[in-house]
């Protein structure tokens, strides 16, 4: 099943008459023409069993004649409309090759920096859509339109290397499809992901890494204990099925040591300013306090699946999440050095 939430058409009339004219007939025409155009683009443009669900669609019909206005949209209409369905399509396809390209800029970014690459990396590839929807679709192509730009707008990074470790990631994927994806975790930790550019430096502070590593397990259960008090702090830990705090800390998917080391008060003071740090950089959500910060974001529920290169996080959204629009760093690609696996986020 086909699903459009909302669609937006574009009109240009050459005098407020002319608009008000076609404003009062576009209802009877969206429940009798308009349906019928857009059966037919649908048809014309959906590829064969495959569904599209599109949140927003705009179509622009550029200027309507004043002789037959309602007729020209109907006839411009299915085209336009099959442009943009197409546009949709590609940009579906383009998705694991924005994430490939994130996460190989993040191996060589802090991650505070990476918010801005990824904003790029997104405009990028939706201009590359736009322009090449008539095509047929080829992800090295996309890519290198992508990593080009990249390299007039942050002259700083190294292109080449970046573009190499990109180009091996893209042939590993077309060598071994995703098709081998677990069955789903359930979680209840998935907002820790948001401290992702905090937590090296809450490592480093607590003691669990020297020289940003974990020199031993002692060191790894540490900060297994650091990042648990950070998220839950003294609320009660809920069942689950896995931890995401246990896979940001190097271990596998519900592996963990049966003991936790206890903190020290200054640990926990070191965790409760780092959340603090948190919300001042975090403008959007006001005076939250660590605790608000906690049941509003990080205690979080959501699902883990596996597939042979990757773990895929899916967050259960809520009310609050509107804020996550104003976060000023990603979150969408997550790799640690000590962690075997890439995690990569579905939220909002």
């Amino acid at each position: 099943m086909n699903t459009i939430h909302e669609m937006t058409l574009d009109l240009f009339c050459k005098d407020q008459e002319q608009a008000s004219r076609i404003e009062s007939e576009l209802n009877d025409f969206a429940h009798n023409d308009l349906a019928e155009a857009i059966d037919e683009a649908l048809t014309s443009a959906t590829p064969k069993d495959e569904n599209i669900v599109i949140e927003n669609l705009t179509v622009d019909l550029e200027n309507v004649p004043s002789n037959n206005p309602l007729s020209h949209i109907r006839q411009a209409l299915p085209q336009a409309f099959a442009n943009q369905i197409k546009i949709q399509l590609v940009a579906k396809k383009t998705i694991p090759v924005e994430k490939i390209l994130l996460l190989s800029c993040c191996k060589h970014l802090h991650p505070e920096k990476a918010s801005v690459i990824e904003k790029e990396i997104h405009r990028c590839l939706a201009a590359w859509c736009n322009k090449h929807f008539n095509e047929r679709f080829k992800p090295l192509k996309a890519a290198v339109s992508v990593l080009s730009q990249l390299e007039v707008e942050f002259p700083e990074l190294d292109i080449k290397q970046i573009a190499c470790s990109t180009f091996e990631k893209m042939s590993n994927l077309s060598k071994a499809p995703d098709t081998q994806q677990t069955h789903l975790l359930r979680a209840g930790d998935c907002g820790v992901i948001l401290l992702f550019p905090f937590i090296p430096m809450l490592f480093d502070k607590t003691g669990c890494t020297s020289g940003g590593k974990f020199s031993n397990d002692n060191q790894k259960a540490l900060a297994l204990s650091v990042l648990s008090y950070t998220v839950y702090g003294h609320y009660t830990v809920p069942p689950a099925d896995v931890s995401i705090i246990q896979l940001l800390c190097g271990f596998d998917a519900g592996i963990a040591p049966t003991e936790m080391p206890l903190l020290s008060d200054d640990q926990k003071e070191i965790a409760e300013s780092l959340l603090n740090e948190v919300i001042h950089n975090w403008g959007a959500i006001g005076n939250t306090s660590p605790d608000g910060l906690r049941t509003s974001f990080l205690v979080r529920k959501g699902t883990l699946s596996e597939n042979n290169n990757r773990h895929n996080l899916k967050i259960r959204p809520s009310s609050f999440d509107i804020l996550l629009d104003k976060v000023p760093w990603s979150y969408s690609v997550l790799k640690f050095p000590w962690m075997k696996k890439p995690l990569f986020v579905t939220w909002r």
